[in-house]
């Protein structure tokens, strides 16, 4: 039986692996390495923990959490990376290093340098006992939910984003030329 280190390695590799996947996705639809997608998760995470410390239940917790990130993903899209879309890609490449050192101090200022924890959604770190295998239920909910997708042959977000670059290859036409958020009312 492997050690709670062990465990607790093995999960935080699947942590980090999640976030590979979703900047490795930013960069096929976008080809932008967002070097500020660490700090989007981190303010998600306070989101979260602000959201149980709050009273909200797990429910609005996590809408919270995904507000936070969308409305912070919009808000640097519409003031930094929208401007900059005609320079080169080392000047937008700065501008992710900026936004994301921007991003890591005022969180540093604003919460200190510790962390928070979100005490309610515990529970999902409990695991189920599947056949004298223990499982944490959120990666049993993850795995479910990815097969949802597939059994009732719905499109994959990441297929979605894909087709948007033309040939409906992820990352085949380069950058997109669709405006998902048009806050500026157009041109």
């Amino acid at each position: 039986m492997p050690s709670s280190v062990h465990r607790i390695g093995v999960l935080t590799g699947g942590v980090y692996a999640l976030m590979a996947v979703g900047i490795g996705l930013v960069f096929g639809v976008l080809r932008l390495v967002n070097f500020a997608y660490g700090q989007l998760i981190m303010a998600g995470a306070f989101a979260l923990a602000f959201g149980s410390q709050w009273g909200f239940p797990n429910w609005a917790s996590i809408l919270f959490c995904f507000g936070v990130v969308l409305g912070l993903s919009v808000l640097m899209d519409w003031l930094v990376f929208r401007p900059l879309r005609t320079h080169s890609p080392a000047v937008m490449l700065v501008a992710t290093f900026a936004v994301a050192f921007l991003l890591q101090n005022i969180a540093l200022l604003a919460f200190g340098p510790l962390g928070k924890s979100a005490g309610s959604l515990a529970i999902l770190n409990a695991p189920w006992d599947i056949g004298g295998v223990f499982i944490k239920k959120i990666a049993v909910i993850s795995v479910a939910t990815a097969a949802g997708w597939r059994h009732l042959g719905l499109t994959p977000p990441s297929a979605a984003l894909g087709a948007m670059t033309g040939g409906g290859q992820l990352g085949s036409g380069g950058p997109p030329d669709v405006t998902l958020f048009d806050l500026d009312g157009g041109d």
